[in-house]
């Protein structure tokens, strides 16, 4: 019997055409990025329309859709121009397009820059309860290290390496959120807590430090038992993959401060610094003598509060109110179904399974599994007629 081989149906043929140039012309960072992207295409059986539609499907964020969108507009409008009738050619002598030329990114050369911590302009006072007014310059100018007082639109320290000559500010990819043993109690009741680590994992910057301080042996931690604070410094850790750091007290965090300093002027010192788009910032390389950061005026502005959302952000800060959500997994289930009506509707028409329809939703660096009892708790949620 003559074995028929069927071929494979490319509902969205020109997708993974482009797809496949970009990812062959990519760096090594992007071009998983957009294998990925590729991949998840690849199964998805039914046209798509434009770039736009593919944010239903998983690894294709608002900046990838865009770029589809641009190259479908300049095919269609390529095949616009063939389809007319020819011109009459006119001569023109002397006459050239203009040369445009595009600004080269900024380049901090090894050893002509210096590291300088950034101390958000609330942190200045330090602990004004405990007599310390000033105490946290006051403890960096002892420890004779370079740092300037700024307001930071998120985190309450990061550092960048200004050029020499230029003055050219480029944001090192570390940042550090503080917080007191008891104010963290209260931000996780007042939802604080959530919004401040949605800001920092928008922000760009891939090291997370967040530093719980003791203030004295008689600890008070507000309404939340010491058990309920312990977990959230695990989850954030496990969940979020932040960089935990406890401290004894405010002096003990600055002398932190200033050692991290001083080992960020070591590692950095001899390095090629290059100005790069949030949007194309590739994972630092410690071993590589490039890196790739932001200038500080970009990082800055895009961190500042929402004031206006999506309704993909809003739909993000409704599932972190949910216990379990992790903002990894906020994001994951948005890449898919970016409104909460759109879930309710995966969820209704998967019928009998719909309890597992998230369950090998995969989230996070190591693409772990939500797992049943989560897909069903999100399950029972959005389909419940109360809720309506």
């Amino acid at each position: 019997m003559k074995r028929v081989r069927v071929k494979r149906i490319r509902p969205n043929k020109l997708f993974e055409t482009w797809l496949e140039e970009w990812r062959d012309k990519a760096n090594p960072n992007m071009k998983y990025n957009f294998s990925k992207a590729l991949e998840s295409l690849k199964k998805y059986p039914l046209p798509l329309k434009s770039g736009k539609d593919c944010i239903v499907l998983q690894h294709f964020g608002t900046k990838l859709c865009m770029m589809l969108d641009s190259k479908l507009e300049k095919h269609v409008v390529g095949i616009n121009i063939e389809k007319r009738p020819p011109k009459k050619q006119v001569a023109i002598a002397d006459v050239q397009a203009p040369v445009v030329s595009t600004p080269q990114n900024i380049s901090l050369l090894p050893k002509n820059f210096d590291v300088i911590l950034l101390v958000d302009t609330n942190e200045r006072t330090g602990d004004a309860s405990q007599g310390k007014c000033d105490s946290t310059t006051e403890t960096l100018r002892k420890e004779n290290i370079l740092f300037e007082v700024r307001h930071l639109k998120v985190g309450d320290f990061a550092w960048i390496a200004r050029c020499r000559t230029s003055k050219t500010e480029l944001v090192l990819p570390y940042i550090v959120e503080r917080k007191r043993i008891d104010d963290l109690g209260s931000s996780i009741k007042d939802g604080r807590y959530h919004e401040q680590k949605f800001r920092l994992k928008q922000s760009g910057i891939t090291n997370i430090i967040y530093m719980i301080e003791s203030h004295g042996r008689n600890d008070k931690y507000g309404s939340l038992p010491m058990s309920t604070l312990l977990q959230a410094s695990i989850n954030s850790v496990v969940q979020d993959e932040f960089i935990v750091k406890f401290t004894n007290d405010h002096r003990h965090s600055m002398l932190y401060l200033a050692q991290f300093t001083e080992s960020l002027t070591r590692l950095y010192k001899d390095k090629q610094l290059i100005q790069c788009d949030k949007e194309n910032l590739i994972s630092p390389n410690l071993t590589s003598n490039k890196v790739f950061l932001m200038e500080f005026n970009t990082f800055n502005q895009a961190s500042s509060k929402i004031k206006t959302y999506t309704v993909k952000e809003m739909f993000i800060r409704q599932l972190l109110q949910l216990k379990g959500l992790s903002l990894d997994r906020a994001m994951a289930i948005v890449e898919y179904y970016p409104t909460p009506m759109l879930l309710r509707q995966a969820f209704l028409y998967a019928g009998t399974g719909g309890e597992e329809l998230l369950s090998n939703l995969r989230f996070g660096r190591l693409q772990r599994k939500f797992g049943s009892s989560l897909s069903k708790t999100l399950y029972q949620f959005y389909t419940s007629k109360n809720l309506l």
